[in-house]
């Protein structure tokens, strides 16, 4: 990994649009190219309640429904007065349901909540499941259990053939 970085270093000085007309990605604008996740922090927005200046007043204002410009974008404010943070976190209803949107913002307050707890501890030491949801994944995962055979498969074939002569050994189309 080190060398492969270190290999594209090397050409730092090749302009972005041309990285991006050589690899010719798919380009739409129903997404974004290049970032399609977003985590955006802004500790001062909601400090401002009520702007008025020369007669005119503004106001903010909180939408009904929030379209999603990236497939997922956690966005974390301060709320007025002494209530500390808040998460909205808006995303494509084409890639995700709302259940999965809801574990996975639950697993990212528990992952701040263990980095509050002991801020020392390396982020990728956090775990980001339970136990339980770990061993679940990981049954579900390794699939059937099937003996493994004691003889190499070259044994196995010889002992197939001693047993039945006879039998076709190998199709290919129609012979």
């Amino acid at each position: 990994m080190k060398g492969a970085d270190l290999a594209a270093f090397e050409h730092a000085e090749v302009p972005f649009e041309s990285v991006v007309d050589a690899l010719n990605p798919v380009r739409s604008e129903a997404f974004s190219p290049i970032v399609q996740i977003i985590l955006s922090v802004d500790p001062v927005s909601a400090s401002v309640d009520d702007v008025a200046t020369a007669g005119l007043s503004v106001s903010p204002v909180e939408p009904d429904d929030v379209v999603a410009q990236m497939d997922l974008n956690l966005a974390l404010v301060t709320s007025s007065g002494t209530d500390g943070w808040y998460g909205l976190l808006t995303f494509a209803t084409a890639l995700f349901d709302p259940a999965t949107v809801e574990v996975l913002g639950r697993r990212f307050v528990e992952v701040l909540d263990a980095l509050v707890s002991d801020p020392a501890a390396p982020v990728g030491d956090v775990p980001l499941m339970t136990d339980t949801e770990t061993t679940a994944i990981v049954s579900a995962s390794a699939g059937v259990v099937v003996p493994v055979l004691e003889e190499s498969i070259a044994d196995a074939v010889a002992t197939r053939i001693v047993e039945v002569p006879s039998a076709v050994a190998l199709v290919v189309g129609e012979r």
